[in-house]
């Protein structure tokens, strides 16, 4: 067991005289070792493949305002009016 391996075990907790953990151990850094800096990896940022679908932006005039404030328990000027809290 190396230096490396001792100090990943201690990081994990596991003990270091139990021969499983070690050959386990050794199995994940080679398999991340394997992989060299310029590797090249396609970009996984969608599972699906629609990409951004979404509706243009719009402005239209919206009457809701006055409705909403009809609607509302209290209102004042364009407000609606709720109870204070703490």
């Amino acid at each position: 067991m190396t230096d490396q391996d001792k100090r990943l075990y201690r990081l994990t907790m596991l003990d270091p005289n139990e021969s499983s953990h070690g050959a386990d151990l050794s199995e994940a850094i080679d398999f991340i070792n394997s992989y060299s800096p310029d590797t090249a990896f396609e970009p996984c940022v969608h599972i699906s493949d629609q990409r951004n679908v979404t509706r243009q932006d719009e402005a239209h005039s919206s009457h809701l305002q006055k409705e909403i404030l009809s609607l509302a328990p209290k209102a004042a000027d364009d407000y609606v009016l709720v109870p204070k809290t703490v």
